[in-house]
């Protein structure tokens, strides 16, 4: 009895460790290509995450060819401290891993301390996309030379989504990142690409409105992207770096982006930060 208790422990354990963190706790639902765990109570919020993830995922394995294993959790505050092991400030979506797709549940304090008085909830329910991209480049080993490079095409992917798939939803995807902007950065101590590039999880993690600054450029640099290049142009940036797989010093990179006709990014790079809307 006592070692048949002890091997049943044993395989708890091991699986345990093979599958992760035990989400017996949070609600679930299923998708074909993914699992969403929620916080008990957020069943509708889940189920409209879910379900756009789940066509947003389409759209990108379409575009991409390629697939994800992804998980998605919409936590409350009490359930982010325990499941996400990045300590970050609730509302900031983030990965855990390479495919531990973490959300809020609900408005909160951090959502709220970029325009006070006006709720941003239909933005960042949107950024749910931003980290599905993620899962695609950073599962197929995509080399995009840049981890600001990395956050700004996983908002090209969401906009050239949103604006093909949920037009109505444009404005609540473009509005707040104007609108940060246009407040200025006299209260951010970091602007630069390479101050973010050399500090970029402090910025996450310390300085969380300044990396939403950051956030706010690449949305509106992507949207611009978009009304430029198509909706293609996501696919083109795919498809060169999938042929350059090591990390390029500046001047090389700033080369193999002309030579691929890449000259957006280019521009963005020389022009920043006031690329602009």
């Amino acid at each position: 009895m006592k070692s048949s208790f002890l091997f049943c422990l044993l395989g708890t354990l091991i699986t345990s460790s093979i599958f992760g963190q035990d989400y017996s706790k949070l609600g679930k639902l299923t998708k074909k290509e993914f699992n969403v765990y929620y916080s008990k109570g957020y069943e509708s919020k889940a189920t409209t995450i879910a379900n756009r993830v789940h066509l947003a995922y389409q759209y990108y394995h379409q575009l991409l060819s390629f697939q994800p294993d992804v998980d998605v959790l919409v936590l409350n505050e009490n359930d982010w401290a325990r499941y996400s092991n990045q300590k970050l400030v609730y509302g900031m979506p983030h990965y855990d891993d390479k495919k531990t797709l973490i959300v809020a549940a609900h408005d909160n304090p951090f959502w709220k301390s970029f325009h006070p008085e006006r709720s941003m909830e239909d933005f960042f329910e949107l950024l749910a996309l931003h980290e599905l991209a993620h899962a695609f480049h950073m599962q197929a080993a995509i080399q995009l030379q840049r981890k600001w490079m990395a956050e700004l095409y996983c908002n090209l992917l969401l906009h050239t989504y949103i604006a093909e798939k949920e037009p109505e939803s444009l404005p609540a995807l473009t509005t707040f990142p104007k609108m940060v902007i246009a407040a200025g950065t006299s209260e951010y101590p970091y602007t630069g690409l390479d101050e973010l590039e050399n500090n970029y999880e402090k910025i996450g993690r310390e300085f969380p409105k300044n990396y939403g600054w950051y956030q706010s450029n690449w949305h509106a640099a992507a949207g611009k992207f978009y009304d430029e290049k198509g909706p293609l142009f996501a696919q083109k940036i795919w498809i060169a770096c999938q042929q350059q797989p090591n990390r390029l010093a500046d001047p090389a990179w700033k080369n193999w982006l002309r030579s691929n006709d890449l000259l957006p990014i280019l521009k963005m790079m020389e022009s920043w930060p006031d690329f602009g809307p």
